[in-house]
């Protein structure tokens, strides 16, 4: 009864909310994550919670639209500021030296004789090999694998993107230069 009350409580609350807090994706996300845990506090208990917690998980995880964005900020959270990026743009040097090109490296940007790229935060494959992960990670869930099995998909899978890469943006950048 105290769960079922407590699942109509965040129910409403969320119904209430949401025309106050429609304008951002991450609160209309936020809205919905509270009227789905109340719809299963009121429908099963919060024992479900209890038993299901990694199903529970993923749910929350998939509520929010953008899995890119949040990653991008944790990312940022913890590294120094463009680090990827002037990783990828080194990384990048490499590849373009190693077929005979003249580059040199400035932070996140990747300078050719006939002109310079930038490697930003949509050209490092982050989010390309976070995205690799997580369809791992469900791959391995849905194939009933143990945890060291998934964890060995998911980052083989985000490695073997990743590392690729950093050899195909700046070639791309090459590209563009020799053709305009």
């Amino acid at each position: 009864a105290e769960d079922q009350l407590l699942g109509h409580i965040l129910i409403l609350s969320g119904v209430a909310f949401f025309p106050f807090y429609r304008n951002a994706v991450w609160s209309q996300s936020l809205i919905w994550l509270i009227v789905l845990i109340g719809i299963a506090c009121s429908s099963w208990g919060l024992e479900f919670f209890r038993k299901h917690t990694v199903p529970a998980l993923l749910m929350a995880l998939s509520v929010y639209p953008r899995p890119g964005e949040t990653t991008r900020l944790l990312w940022e959270l913890v590294t120094p500021y463009r680090a990827l990026d002037h990783f990828m743009a080194w990384a990048g040097s490499l590849t373009l030296k190693a077929i005979g090109q003249t580059v040199e490296v400035q932070g996140a940007f990747v300078s050719l004789p006939q002109g310079s790229v930038e490697v930003g935060w949509g050209c490092n494959g982050f989010s390309m090999a976070v995205n690799i992960a997580m369809a791992g990670l469900v791959m391995g869930l849905l194939l009933k694998q143990s945890w060291q099995k998934v964890l060995l998909i998911m980052a083989f899978g985000a490695g073997t993107q990743h590392s690729t890469n950093h050899a195909c943006h700046p070639c791309f950048g090459l590209l563009g230069t020799v053709l305009v």
